[in-house]
């Protein structure tokens, strides 16, 4: 899933997302589990998961409310 080395940690995490999305597993308009969740889930910080949500909102495959 995760590979030390390659992208940046947060960009990995992004396109994780965008393929979730991509596949069906994350419905369009679906609302994600809580931040804390999410990250404790992914086994990363939440720090770097607000980077990951930031790219997607960037990239206009999220909207944050």
């Amino acid at each position: 899933m995760l590979s030390p080395g390659s992208l940046p940690l947060f960009l990995q995490i992004s396109e994780l997302l965008i393929r979730d999305i991509a596949s069906g597993r994350l419905i369009d308009g679906e609302k994600l589990p809580p931040e804390r969740e999410m990250a404790a889930e992914l086994g990363i910080s939440l720090g770097t998961l607000r980077q990951a949500l930031k790219e997607l909102v960037a990239k206009g495959m999220l909207v944050r409310v």
